[in-house]
């Protein structure tokens, strides 16, 4: 359905049929994004539409290196990013001056995650963890495996 010009979904409610149109905009392919991976943890940008429905904050952790720096630290895919050691980064490049920053001190960063279902009587709740940053690195289309610094 994503990218096709029109879409139509038929819904039965009741006795009634009901008839939904409308369209998704193409995405982006993958190798087209851009993200910053911080001790195998993977960092992108939000959709701006899904941001706005889910008040997410405007970085999302993408992909975790199973075994790993990050998920040692419990940082799941999906978490959405809410600080970096009490720093609201609101794009890739304010998160990796953040990382810069505490690469040099050779120091860990604490993370605060909205996270889906952690717990809370809500959908989202918080969980802080500390992310010891041994490398970083900018992955995109130009650079698909990153080298870290």
């Amino acid at each position: 359905m994503r990218g096709e010009d029109q879409a139509e979904i038929l819904v039965q409610r009741g006795n009634a049929q009901v008839v939904l149109r409308g369209a998704l905009p193409k995405e982006k392919p993958v190798i087209e994004q851009r993200g910053l991976v911080i001790s195998g943890a993977l960092f992108g940008m939000v959709d701006p539409a899904f941001q706005a429905d889910v008040r997410s904050g405007s970085i999302m952790v993408n992909f975790v290196d199973e075994g790993g720096v990050a998920e040692n630290a419990e940082v799941s895919k999906g978490d959405f990013l809410a600080s970096f050691d009490g720093v609201e980064p609101k794009s890739l490049e304010e998160l990796s001056a953040l990382a810069q920053k505490a690469l040099e001190k050779s120091s860990n960063a604490t993370l605060l995650l909205r996270r889906v279902n952690a717990g809370s009587s809500g959908l989202f709740g918080y969980v802080e963890r500390s992310l010891p940053i041994r490398d970083f690195f900018w992955v995109d289309a130009k650079n698909p495996f990153g080298q870290p610094r």
